[in-house]
């Protein structure tokens, strides 16, 4: 893997094509950081933000986009596949969620996340279900600092990531079904980390990196917010991993590039 660009990013066949449709089912069933995500939206009480919407970064097929608009919150889903999108479309637009309102509160965007910008400013901006961790660290820098761009002054960032314990190579593997296996190979050396999903004949293979919550946090308060937040969710079914959501806070007001840490 390289890190040679800081923006651009290949997309898995898990997020492209059949894959989506695979990637989307097993979404289905996680629902790990939700709770909290709507736990902090829930906690903006600035009236300043109370007209503002909720960004969200590489949506998918809307498994947190859902949820926080059912909440109440208007959401511009943003995401580089378009396959995922248009699985996040047809969910916003069945009968249920038009009863709920759902298609009204939330826009659908195709956008890279390492190279969205907009001249919107919104109450929150989300980067959901680890896909910080898709990026090598210096396009996660770039994302972030872009991300954070976007945050209206006193507005709250949100990003999950996998903590892993690991100090050597190690794989694992878990049978989701009968014919669905998920494989997973770490390697702390690298700070890399590779799933393979095997769904009957068909195999999708995703590499990602390593990206502890503290590393997350020290690069969060260099771009001058403070993170106020974070929560552990230990994985079901891998020994030495948990999903772990921050919240981090802007300033109240704009910090120049001289006040921001170096």
């Amino acid at each position: 893997m390289s890190e040679s660009t800081p923006q651009g990013y290949s997309l898995s066949k898990l997020y492209t094509g059949n894959g989506a449709q695979r990637y989307h089912e097993l979404s289905l069933h996680d629902s790990s950081e939700i709770p909290s995500i709507l736990e902090l939206l829930s906690q903006i009480h600035d009236p300043t933000l109370a007209g503002m919407r909720v960004l969200e970064l590489a949506s998918g097929s809307g498994r947190v986009t859902l949820p926080i608009a059912a909440a109440g919150h208007r959401v511009l889903a943003t995401d580089l596949s378009e396959d995922m999108l248009s699985i996040l479309r047809q969910r916003i637009s069945d009968r249920a969620a038009r009863r709920a309102g759902l298609d009204e509160r939330i826009e659908v965007r195709q956008a890279d996340m390492t190279a969205f910008t907009t001249d919107e400013r919104f109450k929150a901006v989300c980067i959901p279900t680890v896909s910080i961790t898709l990026l090598a660290p210096s396009q996660q820098r770039h994302t972030l600092e872009r991300a954070t761009a976007c945050l209206a002054p006193g507005g709250t960032f949100l990003v999950s990531t996998e903590h892993i314990v690991a100090r050597e190579p190690m794989t694992h593997s878990i049978q989701l079904r009968r014919d669905v296996e998920f494989v997973e190979t770490i390697n702390p050396t690298a700070g890399t980390w590779r799933t393979i999903l095997r769904w009957g004949d068909e195999t999708y293979t995703t590499d990602l990196y390593l990206t502890p919550p503290s590393w997350l946090t020290a690069e969060l308060n260099k771009l001058g917010l403070t993170v106020f937040f974070q929560h552990s969710v230990p994985h079901p079914g891998l020994p030495g991993r948990s999903n772990v959501l921050l919240g981090a806070v802007a300033p109240s007001h704009p910090l120049s590039a001289r006040e921001m840490r170096p």
